[in-house]
């Protein structure tokens, strides 16, 4: 990759050389302070007050990172935090805590899990000594060390206080902004970043895309749903379930609502990463049931051999795993292109179709061939014709589907299909259909 591609890392700590050992030395390095603070810090330390010194380096330290946490936007961080109450107005000194600011610093890459636990560690130290007033705590026997205190001021620095700017809370700002305001291609930086970034930039990236989708209106929604069908199939592979589904439930929730626009983007989204295996199942059936459907009437109407292949391919992009509860439904479209009419077969959509019986379990094709092919009036009326008949025969010897335990006329159909008997397909078909009907009247 180009090295402007890269992670949003924050730029990482500075350095500071080894020669500044006195805190003097390392408080120069304080850039965000001016240097009434430095000499101030540098005094006490003079002094042996590192409680006091400490305690100051760290309301700045903490005071200037939350500022900057901010810039992404105080809803989004609430987001992040799941403090749904937090708006834009909020003050991020106020509503988020030390721990938090370390938590997000180190997931938005502003630092290093190294340094991350550095600052842990040095807020640890701090709650131990120092009280939330920022005084000594009374009574405490024990002092803090200059080693300690040391060691707190040279992380503070060289994590937040020595950075001009903590670059990444603009840069993903910046991102986050344009989820909605453009629509963006696979091959532009944001989304090659995004690509390459830690985990935890993929996931914020999805719950914020979907966020747009259900907030806004207009050419934001339309940049959102835009952008979603770009991102989600560049990061698919790498995201885990719990953002896949937090996509499939965004989808029934639209679908449900009657949002027209906002399900019908998500669905392309999900039709292109096969992410239908993440829909809520009720949703999922009736989508593979409509699709399911549409490949019936394709199959049955004009000009079937052309209009087979789409909706073949569509019913293939719903995902790997058929609902139990739409299993007839595409069991009889799939067989129905499989099979074809007398005049024959759509070669490119039975190819797709024989694929996906192929990725029938033992327990699905028994389920089919005795419970839902006795009344599958589609199939057992084809098999009265010589082609689908031979086809239907390759497919019972391809599938070795006489081994399946069944029963009754079903059972007989197969094994006859085994024989490579024709006629006593016909015959078996035709008592099947006949069983059919004496149960309708």
């Amino acid at each position: 990759m180009p090295n402007e591609i890269a992670l949003w890392t924050g730029g990482g700590s500075i350095s500071i050389p080894s020669t500044a050992k006195k805190p003097s030395e390392i408080v120069e390095y304080a850039v965000q302070l001016p240097v009434k603070d430095q000499k101030s810090i540098a005094l006490n330390f003079e002094n042996e007050s590192y409680e006091i010194a400490i305690s100051f380096v760290w309301q700045k330290s903490m005071s200037a990172l939350k500022k900057e946490l901010a810039t992404v936007g105080m809803k989004f961080l609430g987001e992040i935090l799941e403090k749904p109450d937090l708006d834009d107005d909020a003050k991020p000194t106020s509503v988020i805590s030390d721990v938090e600011a370390i938590m997000l610093a180190e997931e938005l890459g502003v630092v290093n899990t190294t340094d991350a636990i550095r600052l842990r560690h040095a807020h640890e130290l701090i709650t131990h000594f120092i009280d939330k007033d920022g005084a000594p705590i009374d009574g405490d026997p024990e002092e803090m060390e200059e080693a300690e205190a040391l060691q707190t001021l040279k992380t503070c620095v060289k994590n937040i206080l020595g950075k001009e700017k903590v670059k990444v809370s603009t840069e993903f700002a910046s991102f986050r902004q344009a989820l909605s305001s453009k629509s963006l291609k696979e091959t532009d930086g944001e989304v090659q970043k995004l690509i390459l970034s830690p985990y935890f930039f993929k996931k914020i990236t999805v719950k914020i895309i979907l966020g747009i989708a259900k907030t806004h209106k207009g050419a934001q929604l339309e940049n959102a749903l835009a952008n979603v069908n770009v991102i989600l199939p560049a990061i698919w592979t790498k995201l885990r379930d719990p953002e896949r589904y937090s996509v499939g439930s965004a989808y029934a929730e639209a679908y449900d609502a009657g949002e027209q626009t906002i399900s019908a983007g998500l669905k392309r989204a999900l039709l292109k990463v096969h992410g239908f295996d993440y829909v809520p199942e009720n949703l999922r059936s009736q989508a593979f049931i409509k699709t399911a459907t549409k490949l019936i009437e394709a199959h049955e109407g004009y000009n079937n051999f052309y209009n087979e292949p789409a909706p073949t391919n569509e019913l293939r992009a719903l995902g790997t795993t058929i609902p139990i509860h739409a299993f007839a439904q595409c069991a009889t479209a799939l067989l129905c292109v499989v099979l074809g009419n007398p005049y024959g077969v759509s070669n490119a959509a039975s190819a797709i179709a024989r694929q996906m019986l192929d990725a029938f379990t033992k327990d699905r094709w028994e389920f089919y061939i005795d419970k839902c092919l006795p009344s599958d009036v589609r199939i057992l009326h084809k098999l009265s014709y010589e082609g689908p008949k031979k086809r239907f025969i390759s497919l019972v010897q391809g599938f070795n589907l006489s081994s399946l335990n069944s029963s009754g006329l079903a059972k007989k159909l197969v094994e006859a299909a085994k024989s490579n008997d024709a006629k006593r397909i016909s015959d078996v078909s035709a008592q099947m259909l006949q069983a059919h009907y004496a149960k309708q009247s």
